[in-house]
């Protein structure tokens, strides 16, 4: 069954693999921010006063360390839930038979449809079916990483 699972995930391996190269990025710009800030606070405490020729730089470089962080952190959780929601989509599409619009859909017209909750027309929830495969990717993608 996770074989069959991943086969839908395998087209967007790519995107998880960056997620994952951008995951790692944040946490060194992360972890490099402390760093910096002792950077600053030994130039504040220094003997003769506050170094502001050297605290300037340090600063500049905090920021870039923070919204690099961010950005990276914001891309790699876009791509995870693209990760995450393609295969679902493609699982609905081969179980529709490739139904794109209203107006193919079999059945009373589109108020028919409108009063089921989102996903659960036809194939189940797919919010849940969504919730697994993020969970599972997760967890097969973090036990390759720490050799859990």
């Amino acid at each position: 069954a996770i074989r069959r699972l991943f086969s839908y995930a395998r087209p967007h391996i790519a995107a998880l693999a960056l997620a994952l190269i951008l995951t790692a990025g944040a946490v060194a710009l992360t972890l490099y921010a402390p760093i910096l800030i002792g950077r600053g606070v030994d130039l504040v405490a220094a003997p003769g006063g506050v170094g502001f020729d050297g605290l300037i730089p340090v600063l500049w470089a905090l920021a870039l360390a923070v919204a690099g962080a961010s950005f990276f952190q914001w891309i790699a959780s876009l791509l995870t839930g693209r990760v995450a929601y393609r295969p679902v989509e493609d699982l609905g599409l081969q179980l529709t038979g490739g139904l794109h619009t209203a107006d193919a859909l079999p059945g009373e017209g589109i108020e028919f449809y409108d009063t089921f909750l989102r996903g659960q027309v036809g194939h189940g929830n797919l919010e849940t079916a969504i919730g697994i495969i993020l969970g599972a990717l997760s967890v097969f993608a973090l036990s390759g990483i720490f050799g859990v």
